[in-house]
């Protein structure tokens, strides 16, 4: 069998519509109920978010074609189910989804998060994420390193610094998590923190917070992570995106060009609805380079399972390994900007 492999290099990601200062409400995807915890892919092409318009907490997707997102579509079961879904994030390649749930009947307390992988067939059944990762208290609002290895959640667990802190669990090589940390000050107060969110350059991390002395109770905040491990004095992003209100639920494309959130505030479609909006220069993530492409079989055009392996020419370290997405034969991957790569 003979295979190729096709590679797209991807500049700056595609331009949206123009936009002013205010933000977008996104008309298409938004409807009369509750909108909320919106995630945009890496590459800007899939917004998934969460909705209570058939009644019951599920995921929903919309796809960008030119500048119009499409009508939303329920991505069905099994990660959607009977029970509350609230809140997902997604690797680059589409390999992987974590997601928070409510009251399944492998739930450790309340809330949840678990994990599913898509397969030839689709979404494989979700895993709860284990006691390691999970306890009798709350877990939710989760966000996946680019390179699908480290986990950032928020949870309500003892032992914290307030109600609502921010964890990290690392994927261990057998698969496992790592028991989670609390990342500590000064991204965790007395106060409340919630909706994690680290961008693709796996160091600027965006949160919500009611203990750094915002415009109003949560707001959002950037931070990033030093060579040694520590989180920089947060930043709050300021109106318009923050409000007098709660100001949580966001995501960041690769390009770092543009913010995705929900909010309920005035002029919307119902209870908290999506928007998005440009993000000021100072409050961008660090550049990135992507390359994305699909193995497939030369003859069939069928996609390949292959693994792809990346090395840093420039002093010819190995970068990264990883597999192709088996139901599409895609890839999608996150490098640091500025360096000359190998890929086989």
């Amino acid at each position: 069998m003979r295979v190729f492999i096709l590679f797209l290099f991807l500049a700056p990601l595609f331009a949206q519509e123009e936009i002013g200062i205010q933000p977008t409400n996104i008309s298409s995807v938004n409807s009369g109920w509750a909108d909320f915890a919106p995630y945009i892919t890496a590459d800007g092409r899939f917004l998934y978010f969460a909705s209570s318009r058939d009644g019951n907490e599920d995921f929903y997707r919309s796809e960008r074609i030119g500048n119009q997102w499409q009508t939303p579509e329920n991505i069905g079961s099994p990660v959607n189910s009977r029970y509350n879904e609230g809140s997902l994030c997604i690797t680059p390649d589409g390999s992987m989804i974590i997601f928070s749930s409510c009251g399944r009947p492998d739930s450790y307390g309340g809330c949840d998060l678990y994990l599913s992988r898509m397969t030839k067939n689709g979404w494989s059944e979700p895993e709860n994420l284990g006691a390691s990762v999970n306890t009798f208290a709350w877990e939710g609002h989760p966000s996946v390193s680019a390179d699908g290895k480290m986990l950032y959640f928020a949870s309500n667990r003892l032992g914290g610094y307030g109600g609502f802190d921010i964890y990290c669990s690392r994927r261990l090589p057998d698969g496992l998590w790592s028991k989670a940390q609390n990342v500590g000050y000064p991204v965790n107060t007395a106060r409340d923190e919630l909706s994690p969110f680290i961008h693709t350059d796996g160091q600027t991390l965006y949160f919500s917070s009611a203990g750094h002395r915002g415009l109003g109770l949560l707001d959002i905040y950037r931070t990033v992570k030093g060579d040694d491990g520590r989180f920089s004095s947060p930043e709050n992003l300021g109106p318009p995106v923050n409000t007098q209100s709660n100001d949580y639920f966001f995501s960041i494309p690769a390009s770092g060009e543009y913010i995705y959130f929900s909010s309920a505030r005035r002029g919307g479609f119902g209870d908290s609805d999506i928007y998005f909006m440009s993000l000021e220069e100072a409050l961008k993530p660090r550049v990135v380079a992507t390359v994305s492409g699909r193995v497939t079989d030369s003859r069939t055009k069928e996609p390949v399972s292959a693994s792809i392996k990346i090395e840093n020419l420039t002093d010819a370290v190995f970068v990264d390994s990883l597999q192709t997405n088996p139901a599409t034969g895609g890839y999608y991957v996150v490098l640091p900007a500025g360096k000359l790569y190998g890929i086989t």
